[in-house]
């Protein structure tokens, strides 16, 4: 899973750069506001180290469930947009086009939920968490591939068997 990490680190630098800047526009912006820099500040470094560090846990996740299925160390793209990450890659079967779906935002929730316990305010950590979970509705990338995955596996279950009579 490190090596994961690490191609989900190099390919996520833009969007993570692109949240450091919201995060700190929002500090800043609430700082002017309330004529107090020292408040608002804490709590966006603490939701940028949670929301960042959770989007590449959720990412990782996806990328390292893919290669166990494939068997292939190598095998998976990591893809980003000026504010977007994503993995892409196929899995032999339905049943991994459907975990590889789930594992992300399951991974990203449950490591935001570990963070709450380890001290992040509760609001931030599910909040975020809400938002990883959300990412399985079917009008989300994650749900969509969870949904063709579950169609892969129901055609791989009703198409008949070759041989038999």
């Amino acid at each position: 899973m490190g090596g994961a990490i690490v191609t989900v680190l190099c390919g996520a630098r833009y969007p993570l750069a692109a949240m450091a800047g919201m995060f700190l526009a929002a500090g800043v912006i609430t700082g002017v506001l309330a004529d107090d820099f020292a408040t608002p500040l804490s709590i966006s470094a603490i939701g940028f180290v949670a929301a960042s560090s959770s989007l590449v846990v959720h990412e990782s996740a996806h990328l390292g469930v893919l290669r166990r299925f494939t068997s292939d160390p190598a095998a998976g793209q990591v893809h980003c947009s000026a504010t977007e990450v994503w993995v892409a890659g196929q899995t032999p079967d339905g049943l991994g086009t459907a975990v590889t779906a789930v594992v992300g935002p399951a991974a990203g929730a449950a490591y935001l939920l570990i963070l709450s316990l380890a001290g992040v305010p509760q609001w931030i950590a599910v909040s975020l968490a809400v938002i990883h979970v959300i990412n399985l509705l079917p009008w989300f990338p994650d749900g969509k591939q969870l949904k063709l995955g579950l169609a892969q596996l129901l055609l791989e279950r009703v198409q008949p068997q070759r041989g038999r009579g």
